[in-house]
């Protein structure tokens, strides 16, 4: 399993899988602690794998800001054919956010959101305004 597991979160991760990515990442992690911690060759792979969940729970981030911003602006300029991604969309930043928070990534991830949104009506307020 830890030698796949590298190929694998790339894969992952190239694909936008993150929960998948971040469980993988996670298990590997805990059984090269648990199981595998006196072989020396297993430190690399520990310090990549410490590395991969950092490296996630960032695109994690990212990506529930960047869905917990767009889901709204594209019911709010009633775009048809879209509820199911409106739905999909809204799970989506529900399941990203309890990750974020298992990880204890939460408040970083609402400041970050805090920033991103406060930008974006303030880019909408110089657009409009005279």
């Amino acid at each position: 399993m830890v030698i796949h597991a590298r190929p694998m979160l790339e894969t992952l991760l190239n694909g936008g899988d993150f929960t998948t990515a971040l469980d993988l990442a996670v298990t590997t992690r805990d059984l090269i602690q648990t199981e595998l911690r006196s072989m020396d060759a297993m430190n690399e792979s520990l310090t990549h794998l410490q590395k991969m969940v950092k490296s996630i729970a960032r695109k994690m981030t990212d990506e529930f800001v960047h869905v917990s911003l767009t889901a709204p602006y594209h019911r709010a300029a009633g775009q048809t054919g879209l509820p199911d991604k409106l739905e999909q969309n809204q799970l989506t930043v529900v399941h990203y956010f309890l990750e974020l928070l298992a990880m204890r990534k939460a408040p970083k991830a609402l400041s970050k959101y805090r920033d991103a949104a406060l930008k974006h009506v303030k880019e909408l307020i110089r657009t409009v305004s005279p």
